[in-house]
């Protein structure tokens, strides 16, 4: 079994576009943030937090990103079934003296060894990039939170993702439905529109994929520091508040109104651009901090 995992591995890392492909959602997040998407999502946040509007967003958008290496560098690594499916590679192990059974689990320990290993580079990737614009590291305690939750991450994203190889038998299928989740994940993780402001049969079905819930756990990690810091002076009710309207809850996706006790659909008003920037819940709790 060991055997197995090792040359899984080796498969992967071998084939340079693979790897590569492995880092694109980092790249085209980050490229969208920085080139286009990283002003519009500030400057509103500059009107109220101007010291750490800055660390808000890009942690934000880090943290997201995370979820979507879980999803996408999984996805890529199980490929390494449709293509021995395609060479009938796989029929080979099943009648050598090796069970089924572990020919099964050199497959999921070896992705899910890969896509921990990219997704802490992309960790440190997107640390060093908070920290470069002012931000600050994750405490130790709350980089063990994040490792732990990657970990779980990766594990559902793996046990998904292999229920669904199991309906492929072509590479050429199963590189057209990489296409279609690697353009998709970015929406599936709340990064480029918040989920609450889309139709209530999407949040419905976003809400049953698992990379999307741990997106909202990065989130949650990640920002704690930084939420403490914007709130620090302000009483501890406004952030709960500002908490519940920015991070999607877990069964509905949609943000909460403490005014009204109710969650509110935002798709109609101009605050859809970023859920943190623009939630109309934030504005309404600047206001009545101001009051």
């Amino acid at each position: 079994m060991i055997s197995l995992i090792k040359r899984n591995m080796l498969l992967f890392f071998k084939d340079k576009t693979s790897v590569f492909f492995s880092f694109m959602a980092v790249f085209v997040v980050l490229g969208l943030y920085v080139c286009f998407l990283g002003d519009m999502m500030i400057q509103p946040l500059k009107q109220d937090f101007p010291d750490t509007a800055r660390e808000l967003s890009d942690t934000w958008i880090m943290a997201g990103t995370l979820g979507i290496v879980s999803l996408t560098t999984s996805l890529s690594v199980l490929g390494i079934i449709i293509e021995d499916k395609s060479r009938s590679i796989l029929n080979d192990f099943y009648i050598a003296p090796i069970s089924q059974m572990k020919v099964t689990g050199a497959y999921l320990i070896s992705t899910i060894c890969i896509t921990f290993l990219v997704s802490v580079v992309t960790l440190i990737i997107g640390e060093l990039y908070i920290v470069a614009y002012g931000g600050s590291f994750l405490t130790l305690s709350a980089l063990l939170k994040v490792l732990a939750c990657m970990v779980l991450s990766i594990l559902a994203c793996t046990a998904m993702l292999f229920f669904f190889m199991s309906f492929f038998k072509s590479a050429t299928s199963f590189s057209n439905v990489t296409t279609i989740i690697g353009t998709l994940s970015g929406f599936l993780m709340g990064i480029y529109v918040p989920v609450g402001a889309l139709p209530k049969l999407l949040q419905t079905v976003i809400s049953l994929f698992p990379p999307s819930h741990c997106a909202a756990l990065f989130r949650n990690i990640m920002m704690d520091d930084v939420l403490t810091k914007t709130f620090q002076s302000i009483p501890p009710e406004h952030l709960t508040a500002f908490q519940k309207a920015v991070w999607p809850c877990l069964q509905l996706w949609r943000t909460y109104d403490r005014y009204t006790g109710s969650y509110p659909d935002h798709r109609r008003n101009g605050t859809a651009v970023f859920p943190i920037a623009v939630c109309k819940a934030e504005q309404e709790i600047m206001h009545s901090i101001r009051l």
